[in-house]
């Protein structure tokens, strides 16, 4: 027999078959499914660039297919499909909400707050760091907390009600505002001439800089630095430094 008529023979022996043999396939599964996917897992891992090769080239080889099939499915069950996505987006923030909750619960863990809400309930980074996860594609919502999941769930993340993660943000950024004041202010301070201090050189509360001189304006400045050299040049030429 040829290629062709070996395949052709196989086929119509599947068809004549076929209920027997998904049987005995869906049977054979049931009992060595930890098995079965224990060896796919390893192999996809092994195998993970040469599988997403062949992936990509079949796709390409049966794009017009694969996407009929595709719009053809998902317009005759969009409402189911949308209904389990919804499911699947619920459970995944559940879990891992849950995960990162106080004592492993699906509770904010801001201290003597009880909001268990999963609506209110937000995933917040300990440190601070998620404008650089946001710029390396990290995603939100119940992606952020498959993706968590996939990796184990690594340390540097809590979950916050809405309003704690809001007052997280507000007091570091007062605390930060609070350094950077304090910081101006040793350095307008180590700068000045104890005699002339706070008089010639003023932060507006934009934290630009102005120069004025017994009742003349010399200008804004955006750093100390020039404001600094410019209050210097005036002060000389008018012979109250040396």
């Amino acid at each position: 027999m040829t290629p062709e008529e070996t395949k052709a023979y196989r086929s119509a022996q599947y068809q004549k078959n076929r209920d027997k043999v998904l049987k005995t396939a869906n049977e054979y599964y049931a009992a060595n499914r930890e098995t079965i996917l224990a060896y796919k897992k390893a192999y996809a891992a092994e195998n993970r660039e040469e599988i997403a090769i062949k992936k990509a080239a079949r796709y390409q080889k049966n794009k017009d297919v694969v996407l009929a099939k595709s719009k053809t499915r998902y317009s005759d069950k969009s409402p189911e499909i949308l209904e389990q996505q919804a499911e699947w987006r619920l459970q995944a923030k559940k879990e891992g909400l849950a995960h990162y909750g106080k004592n492993g619960q699906l509770q904010c863990c801001w201290p003597e707050c009880d909001i268990t809400d999963l609506d209110m309930l937000t995933l917040d980074h300990i440190v601070n760091d998620g404008a650089e996860h946001r710029r390396k594609k990290f995603p939100g919502g119940a992606s952020a907390c498959t993706r968590l999941k996939n990796a184990g769930y690594p340390e540097g993340f809590q979950t916050l009600c809405a309003n704690h993660q809001l007052k997280k943000e507000t007091e570091r950024k007062r605390l930060e505002r609070k350094q950077r004041h304090a910081k101006d202010a040793i350095l307008i301070r180590a700068q000045r001439r104890p005699s002339l201090n706070s008089k010639h050189v003023h932060e507006t509360k934009y934290h630009t800089y102005q120069v004025r001189i017994q009742g003349d304006y010399y200008g804004t400045f955006k750093t100390l630095e020039k404001a600094m050299a410019v209050r210097n040049a005036v002060l000389t030429q008018k012979g109250m430094i040396q």
